[in-house]
């Protein structure tokens, strides 16, 4: 989903991934995972079209309601994940304080992925409660 939440991207299945019943994990870099909160049953030959149809912008399909609001009805991943350990707090703000800002520069700091670290990705920060993901 991109950060707007109204433009879903699509995911490619490795074609040796064998028929059955599984959990999809959805994560990215600074953000908390989700999964599917119900399993997601792949049939032989099914194509990655087919599975496209799976929605984690909505809470329903989420386990835990792991997710944050973007706007009423859709829901997207929860920024601040700074150190990669699938928690937010104190600890990820504190990396931040004292993290160089970048213009232009790829940065895990980058929290609204403008592609700049700065002010703006620290108030992100000051402003996500704790959470950890419930994977």
């Amino acid at each position: 989903i991109e950060a707007d939440g109204s433009n879903l991207t699509s995911i490619t299945l490795d074609s040796s991934i064998a028929p059955g019943n599984y959990k999809f994990i959805v994560s990215h870099r600074n953000h908390l995972a989700v999964a599917s909160d119900a399993l997601v049953s792949l049939t032989a030959g099914q194509s990655a079209q087919d599975f496209n149809s799976f929605d984690f912008t909505t809470n329903a399909n989420v386990k835990a309601g792991n997710q944050t609001m973007l706007k009423p009805g859709v829901y997207g991943l929860r920024k601040g994940n700074i150190d990669g350990n699938n928690v937010i707090n104190a600890q990820d703000r504190t990396i931040l304080r004292s993290a160089v800002e970048s213009v232009g520069v790829y940065s895990d700091f980058d929290l609204n992925l403008d592609g700049n670290f700065n002010s703006q990705d620290r108030a992100i920060s000051r402003l996500q409660p704790d959470a950890i993901a419930m994977l």
